[in-house]
């Protein structure tokens, strides 16, 4: 399993590619391009498929998957600094946690296409927005949340699920801030409903608790991180 998140380096034997969204704009394809392994070995194409060399077998270009739609068997948890500590419960198989701190909606969308590269079908759920929320309105914010699902539409993935914004501890504004996501996540999931894609809302597992956040009141303690992404797992199994 992959995390990416804001610098390069290898975590428990497994390769992490971070990213930086303010500084870069481009990200590390994953599960992308192709490898061999031997004459007789396996034929690696784009998104994870496979293709025997042995026998009659017709060993495919990479140009000619792209053409032909390679399926893809992932599932990508992507979105902003929220999704720290997630790797733990999302780490399964061939699924993908993509970690950008930063990131507001529009570095998702610019994105999102490279995470998932070529092909069709697999699953993605978007959490994002937490650094939009004070600083657009909440007209454009949505406009932003569906410039993300059209681009998400474009790349055949199968499954489409976006998640709504947490509420903040404290802070200061936070009654003001919480209630101005709260009209958003409304909102938005008004719009996901119009567009046929997921939402999910686990405001109600975070708003008021103290042992969900640090101390700062903005991302998730270890608890909360648990918490969090095990309503993503569920809510992507559903």
């Amino acid at each position: 399993m992959r995390e990416v998140d804001a610098t390069g380096g290898e975590t428990n034997g497994r390769k992490e590619v971070r990213v930086d969204v303010t500084k870069r704009k481009s990200i590390t394809r994953t599960m992308t391009g192709r490898k061999e392994t031997g004459k007789k070995g396996t034929t690696e194409k784009a998104i994870g498929e496979k293709v025997s060399n042995q026998g009659d077998a017709k060993r495919r270009s990479y140009s000619e998957a792209v053409i032909e739609g390679a399926l893809r068997t992932k599932r990508v948890f992507m979105g902003d600094s929220i999704l720290r500590k997630t790797e733990r419960t999302l780490s399964k198989g061939e699924d993908v946690v993509v970690c950008l701190p930063g990131a507001r909606i529009e570095h998702v969308t610019e994105r999102v296409e490279n995470v998932l590269g070529h092909g069709k079908g697999g699953s993605i759920l978007v959490h994002v927005g937490t650094n939009n929320a004070d600083r657009d309105g909440t007209t454009r914010i949505v406009k932003r949340y569906r410039e993300l699902v059209e681009t998400l539409k474009k790349t055949r993935v199968e499954q489409i699920i976006l998640s709504g914004i947490l509420s903040v501890m404290r802070g200061r504004g936070a009654t003001y801030r919480n209630c101005k996501r709260m009209a958003i996540n409304a909102l938005v999931e008004q719009m996901c409903e119009e567009e046929g894609v997921g939402f999910v809302d686990l405001w109600g597992y975070f708003v008021g608790k103290e042992d969900m956040y640090m101390r700062a009141g903005l991302h998730l303690s270890g608890k909360g991180a648990t918490v969090f992404s095990e309503n993503l797992l569920r809510s992507m199994d559903s």
